[in-house]
């Protein structure tokens, strides 16, 4: 019984083979073979250069935005930096102006 099953199993998958053989024999034989096929096959080609040419423009594209979002990141971190040096030197002019003051307490208390 298993040996009736392997020889069904390995006829039907030989009959597979075959007859998927057969269709992209035909399906060549066509777009190959006859003025209409060779027109498919030809603007096939046609889109395939198209994708190309519009993958190398996203590519492009997407180099241009990801630098322009580098620089735009760039020039925030610039923005910060000075605005932390603007607050920093409120600071360092508050402390100074502070010191003398606490000077003249030293002075009198002393």
């Amino acid at each position: 019984m298993t040996n009736e099953r392997k020889i069904h199993t390995s006829s039907s998958s030989s009959l597979s083979f075959l007859f998927i053989g057969i269709l992209i024999g035909a399906g060549g034989l066509y777009l190959l073979g006859t003025k209409n096929g060779r027109e498919i096959v030809r603007k096939m080609v046609d889109a395939f250069e198209s994708m190309e040419y519009s993958a190398d423009d996203i590519v492009s594209e997407l180099e241009q935005l990801a630098q322009h979002y580098v620089e735009k990141q760039e020039e925030g971190a610039e923005a910060r930096v000075e605005q932390a040096h603007d607050t920093l030197d409120g600071v360092m002019d508050k402390i100074k102006n502070v010191l003398p003051i606490r000077k003249d307490v030293r002075r009198f208390t002393v």
